[in-house]
């Protein structure tokens, strides 16, 4: 029996419990179905988010961007925040800043249109917090053009009885900020799912200290962890031309994904000159697919010849057809993806959750 022809369902929906959002999963699940992505610009950075290359940033999900100062987390959320403009003029950014970095002459160099890129000054979580239930609450899916809401960085943000200790100099410690961030997001998250709006926000990361194995931890406690759909990591190295620099790489794990498999990495690479190399990556997953092989230190390309990596990353339109990039495509959602259903890893996160709740 289909649930459209459930009685008892129709009666739970339509009288007995007032939820607005209820609906049976027939007819889909809210904050579950995943209708849009924001592209980020690089091909292997949208597999490893989302499982597809031509996805990206989830719709009705949180995306942590963390890494240490320097680290490109800034870039790659501007990056996002052109793609999303240019996809439909329609398009709006609301590009929460705490830091004081962004500046009239970088959007111009971006190529960033200013008059759909709205920026707010933000100093303390409940003022973020504040205005972005406001904005939620006031938006209406079937009129109101698709946002992308970036906040740049929760690192950055104080809080309120922060700011007043320092005004009043009383050299207090603020031991309040974890648990309003943890709190600002358990409402946050659930409140974007229910009207399918993206959420990108970067953060700093700190070494942990008394560790046996040192590893980078993200700052603002174990609350965002917990409520943030993807945590990407970023770290980088330099990309020389012989004795030159020209760039950097930047490698990106994901520790925490409802998306793809939790822990997988992938390899991009920003040059000074051209920006974010959208294609690079592409030759490891390609060979791994066996759509090439690697022949030392070349790979043999679908017409039969030969070529050094750094040549294909230079011409990459003339080697990643539509061809290929779809049969690269169709190996990332299987081999970044889960098959089968909830990993074991998920079900173990969710009762590890449920505790520290309870806690």
């Amino acid at each position: 029996m289909s649930a459209t022809q459930n009685s008892y369902a129709q009666k739970l929906l339509k009288s007995v419990i007032k939820n607005e959002f209820a609906a049976t999963a027939e007819d889909g699940i809210l904050g579950g179905d995943i209708k849009w992505y924001v592209d980020s610009g690089s091909y292997v950075l949208n597999a490893l988010i989302s499982g597809s290359i031509y996805g990206g940033y989830p719709a009705n999900n949180i995306t942590a961007l963390a890494g240490e100062s320097g680290c490109g987390k800034t870039f790659f959320a501007l990056t996002a925040c052109k793609n999303f403009l240019d996809e439909d003029k329609e398009n709006i950014v609301l590009y929460f800043e705490s830091e004081g970095a962004i500046r009239v002459e970088m959007l111009d160099k971006w190529g960033i249109d200013k008059s759909r890129f709205i920026i707010f000054p933000v100093v303390t979580v409940e003022q973020y917090r504040k205005q972005v239930i406001d904005l939620v609450e006031s938006y209406d899916t079937k009129k109101d053009p698709k946002v992308f809401v970036v906040l740049d960085s929760l690192g950055n943000l104080s809080t309120e009885k922060e700011v007043s200790d320092i005004v009043n100099d009383t050299g207090k410690r603020d031991m309040t900020r974890a648990a309003l961030v943890k709190a600002a997001f358990r409402v946050i998250t659930l409140k974007a799912a229910q009207k399918g709006i993206p959420l990108l926000l970067t953060n700093h990361t700190y070494t942990e200290i008394g560790s046996m194995y040192p590893k980078e931890i993200m700052s603002g406690g174990r609350g965002l962890v917990y409520t943030s759909s993807t945590i990407v990591y970023l770290s980088k190295s330099k990309d020389k031309d012989g004795s030159e620099q020209v760039g950097v790489k930047l490698r990106a794990t994901v520790p925490k994904s409802r998306l793809t498999i939790e822990n997988s990495k992938v390899l991009t690479q920003v040059n000074f000159r051209t920006g974010l190399n959208r294609y690079f990556g592409l030759v490891p997953l390609a060979c791994e697919a066996g759509i090439i092989k690697k022949s030392g230190t070349r790979y043999e390309w679908t017409d039969g010849k030969t070529y050094y990596e750094k040549h294909i990353n230079a011409n990459p339109d003339k080697f990643f057809t539509k061809e290929i990039l779809d049969k690269i495509d169709e190996y990332t959602k299987s081999s970044f993806t889960y098959q089968g259903g909830q990993s074991d890893e998920d079900l173990i996160d969710e009762v590890e959750e449920l505790n520290v709740e309870q806690e």
